[in-house]
């Protein structure tokens, strides 16, 4: 059975391509993907990553935000199954991402919960931004260095900060992990676009 958001996304893709009166094939080439991919996300054959639908949304001028915010703007209640989640990523990358949280501009709290393969870690440079971080760690070890002290996760272990601390993440364990996220604007600011990580 196709989840309902899938199908959802699908049409809003399809109903901003018509607006523009371009075909499947023109948006494919505007937006660097296979006709035949958004073929099948336009019938809600095929859920799309973040990333594909960064691309779409492109291919469209428009934001990602534009394009998404038909699918959930008259929604009050997002009820978000496994298996209808958006991912951020194909499998082979080393963060994968997978949004729990509502997608339209209107809600505040950004949430995901990331898979992290060996070794994957945040970058090199630490992260500031304006608002709060909430992690949980699901499985495996995840160490977080924040304003230089390190806190080392173990399942069932959160870490609630500031975010404009400068922060890094990375996973120590010999194998996968996994951590939910949750990020919130600081009072009274819209919500990001994109998740700061």
């Amino acid at each position: 059975m196709v989840p309902e958001i899938t199908r959802n996304i699908g049409a809003a893709v399809r109903s901003a391509r018509q607006s523009l009166n371009i075909s499947i094939r023109e948006l494919a080439r505007r937006s660097g993907l296979s006709a035949t991919a958004i073929w099948k996300i336009e019938r809600g054959q095929m859920t799309p990553s973040v990333v594909v639908m960064v691309h779409i949304a492109h291919g469209l001028g428009m934001k990602l935000t534009e394009l998404l915010d038909p699918v959930l703007e008259e929604e009050n209640v997002v009820h978000t199954t496994r298996g209808s989640r958006v991912s951020s990523g194909a499998k082979d990358l080393r963060d994968v991402a997978e949004i729990v949280s509502g997608a339209s501009r209107s809600w505040i709290i950004q949430a995901a919960e990331h898979t992290l393969k060996k070794g994957a870690k945040s970058g090199r440079q630490p992260m500031e931004h304006s608002g709060e971080e909430m992690v949980y760690c699901l499985e495996g070890h995840v160490q977080y260095i924040i304003d230089g002290k390190i806190y080392t996760l173990k399942p069932g272990d959160s870490l609630h900060f500031k975010a404009q601390l400068p922060h890094t993440w990375q996973n120590v364990h010999n194998g996968s992990s996994r951590m939910l996220l949750v990020v919130v604007p600081p009072r009274g600011a819209t919500r990001h676009a994109e998740p700061p990580n």
